[in-house]
């Protein structure tokens, strides 16, 4: 049985879908995990990043 991919606060390049300020911050991401490779393959950006522009305040931010 698969486990449940781990989280953490990576930095991230992200852009302000609000603004379109472009900062560099902690983000989301999700391990990938292959069922058939021992431990995590990489790391990926999740959708919902947790992260606020700093120009404009707004949680619209996405992974540039």
């Amino acid at each position: 049985m698969p486990r449940t991919p781990k989280r953490e606060k990576r930095r991230a390049n992200l852009n302000c879908n609000n603004c379109g300020h472009q900062f560099v911050a902690p983000a989301w991401h999700a391990e990938i995990v292959l069922s058939d490779v021992p431990g995590p393959v990489g790391w990926v950006p999740e959708a919902d990043t947790g992260a606020t522009s700093p120009n404009c305040g707004s949680r619209a931010v996405g992974v540039r």
